[in-house]
């Protein structure tokens, strides 16, 4: 980040490799070396939004909505360990489906914490295979009905 913001690239190279992740070149994404969540228990969280972010949320929105322009808003999954210490679920999605269409992939899929994900909030390779095939069916579903 910092090398981006004062321009100093020079001949800098991301490692393909670094720990157990690859950058997949030409996909634009990095892949986590196969790994499995060892369970935990979360302390209760409230969720809470930063206003300028929030401004900024509602202001893509509004562009998105101004060019007519269809979208879907979607809450990935995370661990359900994770997603049952957050207190105020229920409030964020009833916001998140003022804002248009809204999936939360925690109630759309069921996830086991140990077999789909390898920390609380990402998921390993089977995780994301299960996530991407529903994520795909209701894109196909949501925008190639017509």
């Amino acid at each position: 980040w910092l090398r981006q913001f004062y321009g100093n690239w020079g001949d800098f190279q991301e490692p393909v490799i670094s720990g157990m992740d690859k950058y997949i070149t030409g996909g634009g994404f990095v892949e986590h070396r196969m790994s499995y969540f060892k369970h935990i228990m979360h302390e209760p969280i409230i969720l809470d939004f930063n206003r300028v972010q929030w401004k900024a949320f509602d202001g893509a929105i509004a562009k998105i909505k101004k060019k007519q322009c269809r979208f879907l808003l979607v809450q990935a999954p995370v661990t359900k360990s994770l997603y049952n210490a957050v207190q105020n679920n229920k409030s964020i999605d009833s916001l998140m489906q003022t804002k248009g269409r809204y999936l939360n992939f925690n109630l759309l899929l069921n996830l086991d914490d140990s077999l789909h994900f390898y920390d609380p909030d990402h998921l390993n390779q089977d995780g994301v295979e299960k996530f991407n095939e529903k994520l795909i069916h209701h894109i196909k579903k949501e925008f190639m009905s017509d």
